[in-house]
């Protein structure tokens, strides 16, 4: 038997087909431009002076400007409002631009961490935070992040959205977020008119979780850790800048038989001048209010924005340096131009780098122990200062047995 197209079923079969194709076809492409969205998830620590700045001054901007509304949740512990701990684990889901903020030192986070570590094939050297996953991408510190995070949510946005990085157990996680009851209105029973629960989507947008950092409450070991490479390297200056004041005064004590001259090295010219550009870009950075540029090691901002970066609460010590370098210059001056005042001069200059010596160990002991970071910038000073201080003091003996005799 011959079955035509003529027939009414048969037409009306083939509409059916067609109109169930067209729907299947149409749904995925329809689903994505209902969820044109870009998921990500940063990890980072509380006790993280890189994460605190990525989290309260990178992220906001870049948040604010594909979000206009944004839904605020939570796995783990509740926050405590009284404290201000935050969860293990917020959600903060824009309506473009949904960001997971899991917080390394606790269990759950930790376990995530790791898991994401394994997946990448990250090496221990390297498993740091802030990290940001952005699909089968790692954005990995304080620079990269804020750089790259724009270019790829749009990339990823023309692409239809970007679901939750493949992360072993963040399924879970994302499944059992809480809203943070604050969000929520009235519940549905309590409605009279029996009106379902309307989320707030709150403007302006709250970008991202207000990470307590202070390290005035961590112990040595915790500040330390904040930053092991920086401040172990801190530690091992002020080690050196230890050990060249007691060289000094044991030197100054039992001074050798032959004196010298009491000329000072050229070095010394070279070396001041080097301080009096590293001095002067700290007195840019502290007059300006511009963020300092560390490079990889050490966190130059964390320093110039504690309050030890001021002496007595007011002069920043970038410009103690700066004016310290240049009264040295001018003593050496003194010393190459005006033999009568030679010896004052190496006595003066000597003097001046022992004290600022002193004082850079001083703010050197400060950046591990109790700062938590270290600023390059200002060790780069302490090193210059300690050894400007070591080449004058063969002068300065010298001088000072000369003005004896």
């Amino acid at each position: 038997m011959t079955t035509t197209l003529s027939t009414p079923s048969t037409r009306w079969s083939l509409v059916f087909v067609l109109l169930c194709l067209l729907i299947i076809i149409a749904l995925p492409s329809g689903a994505l431009a209902q969820s044109e969205q870009v998921q990500v998830v940063l990890f980072y620590s509380p006790f993280c002076g890189h994460c605190q700045r990525v989290i309260a001054e990178d992220l906001p901007p870049i948040i604010q400007a594909y979000n206009t509304s944004q839904i605020r949740s939570y796995f783990g512990d509740p926050p405590n409002e009284e404290t201000g701990q935050l969860p293990a684990i917020v959600a903060f889901e824009g309506d473009v631009l949904q960001i997971l903020y899991v917080d390394t030192t606790t269990e759950i986070g930790g376990e995530l961490y790791m898991a994401n570590a394994e997946r990448f094939q990250i090496p221990p050297e390297e498993q740091v935070v802030p990290i940001m996953v952005v699909g089968d991408q790692l954005l990995i510190g304080g620079v990269e992040i804020p750089e790259r995070l724009p270019g790829l949510v749009d990339s990823w946005l023309a692409e239809g959205g970007l679901s939750w990085p493949d992360i072993p157990g963040l399924e879970g996680v994302v499944s059992a977020l809480t809203p943070i009851p604050d969000q929520v209105q009235d519940s549905p029973e309590a409605e009279p008119d029996g009106e379902e629960t309307v989320l707030e989507e709150p403007g302006p947008v709250d970008p991202s979780p207000s990470v307590e950092f202070d390290a005035a409450k961590l112990t040595v070991i915790e500040r330390i850790q904040l930053d092991p490479l920086g401040n172990s390297l801190s530690i091992v200056v002020l080690i050196g800048m230890l050990f060249s004041v007691a060289l000094v005064g044991l030197r100054w004590r039992f001074p050798a038989p032959d004196q010298g001259s009491a000329s000072l090295p050229n070095l010394i010219l070279m070396l001041s001048l080097l301080g009096i550009v590293v001095a002067g870009y700290l007195s840019f950075v502290a007059t300006s209010g511009t963020e300092a540029v560390c490079g990889p090691v050490g966190d130059c901002h964390a320093v110039q924005a504690s309050q030890y970066a001021y002496l007595f609460g007011s002069i920043p010590n970038g410009l103690l340096g700066l004016a310290a370098y240049l009264a040295i210059v001018g003593a050496w001056i003194v010393n190459w131009r005006l033999p009568r005042f030679a010896d004052q001069a190496a006595l003066a200059l000597f003097a001046m780098a022992f004290v600022g010596t002193a004082f850079s160990a001083y703010l050197t002991f400060l950046e591990p122990f109790v700062i938590g970071a270290t600023c390059m910038w200002c060790l780069s000073s302490a090193v210059i200062m300690t050894a400007i201080m070591l080449l004058s003091l063969n002068p300065a003996r010298a001088a000072y047995a000369q003005r004896r005799s």
